[in-house]
């Protein structure tokens, strides 16, 4: 189940940082960084259940559609 949740957010923030080359390495790097609105967790840590993929999730959502609050 967790393999699954990665690949599936991974695939969603290749596609939000652009869908292209440089986007994979975005996805990656973003997917390690702490974020803020994860409450200084990274993606991936946040992601280890299923209610904490959903969360960043909806986070990559709110960047595809450029809301920060």
């Amino acid at each position: 189940d967790r393999l699954y949740r990665i690949a599936r957010l991974f695939e969603r923030a290749v596609e939000v940082f652009g869908g292209d080359e440089l986007a994979i390495e975005e996805a990656r790097q973003w997917l390690r960084t702490p974020a803020w609105a994860l409450g200084e967790a990274t993606p991936l840590a946040y992601a280890r259940t299923e209610t904490g993929a959903r969360e960043v999730e909806t986070l990559l959502g709110r960047l595809d559609y450029s809301v920060l609050s």
